[in-house]
């Protein structure tokens, strides 16, 4: 793949070139800031750029910009301010600090994405975004999917359909799996399952999350640019903290130093020393976003196959046609640029009495329009329906509506510790396949 010599540019800058930079008159803390840069800077010329590092390189670029900003914004304030006012409230002596926790956050999501994004793929070679949004947005998912962090949007989201399958083992397909656990939560319960995205990234970290365990996770930090709506200073960091608590002979301990929690974190195997076990409390006592939350079920991975092409162009051929026994859709009908196509395409791959149960939002943020609406006419004609006007679409040929309900309060990639809290209204529906056949 071609790499553009700006951005080379950008790759080969050296820490001299940040601290020079940043050494302008009105700059104060150019010390940490250029420490906090060098922090997230991140050698990414190791083996050639490829499709994945040049994504890692863009989001890395967008989290230096960030802490550049956060060092400017400090340093406009007057000296009144702070001489005074910072000073009373103590942000005089933390800014170089909390531009380098930042910085560490960056860090860490590098360190992941670095394992996570090691090969080339045809994807970024398609897109015309900045691919940092997609990073950050993938980064989201992974706490939404994989820590316990995303527990309760998960028992939101996933809860309803799992509770559509049948006892019986059956062909289940879900389209715009993400990052996965859902179809993972499927193939635990025995089931074999086909899981589809057109996001290769998304895919790859899957993939990446489940070869690993709770004794050997992946750390990221993935709310560490989001520094607005917090409630306290760090509510963006994710770390260690609090008490590190076991149970040694019916007694209760705790280690309140943040280097035995780090110790015990990095030596997994001190959990079972000596007779120690750990408590059955989950990861937030550490308040890191741990990923995977769970011991990954391998036999239940080899129930789990991947298509990794666009959902209408895959399923909607004879070849797919009535190849599933269940469809489940969560947070994926509002991604269709045509949603009509989706509804055909779904009733092309179910069997005559089949089920199709969906939840999610019906916000129709396709993200091709981002990454796709300048290369592809299909992109611009997004239709918009209303929850009466999709029920009446899939109603109107293929389906046989069962029951539908609108459920209130739900949350899609949220911060539990932000103040800016979007609820949204899911669309929860199972429909049933009639006889109508599938025209090609």
């Amino acid at each position: 793949m071609g790499v553009s010599p700006s951005l080379l540019a950008t790759v080969e800058r050296t820490y001299a070139s940040y601290e020079a930079d940043l050494s302008v008159p009105e700059i104060v803390y150019a010390e940490e800031v250029a420490l906090a840069l060098a922090i997230c800077n991140f050698n990414t010329m190791d083996g050639g750029l490829h499709g994945g590092q040049i994504e890692r390189i863009r989001y890395q670029y967008e989290a230096q910009d960030e802490v550049r900003r956060i060092a400017r914004s400090y340093a406009s304030l007057s000296e009144y301010d702070t001489k005074e006012i910072c000073r009373v409230a103590d942000f005089s002596s933390s800014t170089g600090e909390f531009a380098i926790r930042i910085a560490k956050g960056i860090h860490q999501n590098m360190e992941f994405l670095k394992q996570v994004l090691p090969v080339q793929h045809e994807v970024a070679q398609k897109i015309n975004t900045p691919l940092h949004y997609r990073v950050r947005l993938l980064l989201s998912e992974l706490a939404r999917d994989w820590s316990v962090e995303g527990e309760v949007e998960r028992k939101q989201s996933y809860e309803p359909l799992l509770k559509e399958l049948p006892s019986e083992r059956c062909r289940v397909l879900v389209p715009g799996c993400g990052t996965g656990r859902l179809a993972y939560d499927v193939a635990v319960l025995g089931h074999d399952v086909e899981a589809n995205d057109f996001d290769i990234m998304k895919l790859a970290a899957a993939n990446a999350v489940v070869s690993r365990s709770t004794d050997d996770p992946f750390v990221i930090e993935p709310y560490c640019l989001d520094t607005c709506n917090r409630m306290k200073r760090d509510d963006h960091i994710r770390k260690p903290g609090g008490k590190l608590a076991y149970v040694k002979g019916g007694g209760k301990h705790a280690f309140k130093s943040n280097d035995a929690i780090d110790y015990v974190m990095a030596h997994p195997s001190m959990r079972e020393m000596a007779g120690v076990w750990w408590a059955a409390f989950p990861y937030p006592r550490f308040e890191l976003v741990s990923v995977p939350d769970c011991d990954v079920d391998r036999e239940a991975l080899g129930r789990i196959s991947v298509n990794g092409f666009e959902f209408t162009e895959a399923y909607g051929v004879p070849a797919k046609h009535e190849s599933f026994d269940i469809v489940l859709t969560a947070a994926f009908i509002d991604t269709a640029p045509n949603v009509f196509v989706y509804i055909k395409t779904i009733a092309n791959v179910l069997k005559p009495g089949a089920k199709w149960a969906n939840t999610g939002p019906l916000g129709w943020l396709y993200d091709g329009d981002r990454f796709n609406s300048g290369r592809d006419g299909k992109f611009l004609r997004r239709l918009e329906l209303s929850h009466e006007e999709l029920m009446e679409a899939i109603s109107a040929k293929w389906f046989d509506i069962e029951r539908s309900e609108l459920v209130p309060g739900c949350r899609y990639c949220g911060d539990r510790r932000t103040m800016l809290e979007t609820d949204l209204t899911f669309v929860n529906f199972v429909a049933i396949r009639n006889n109508t056949p599938v025209e090609y």
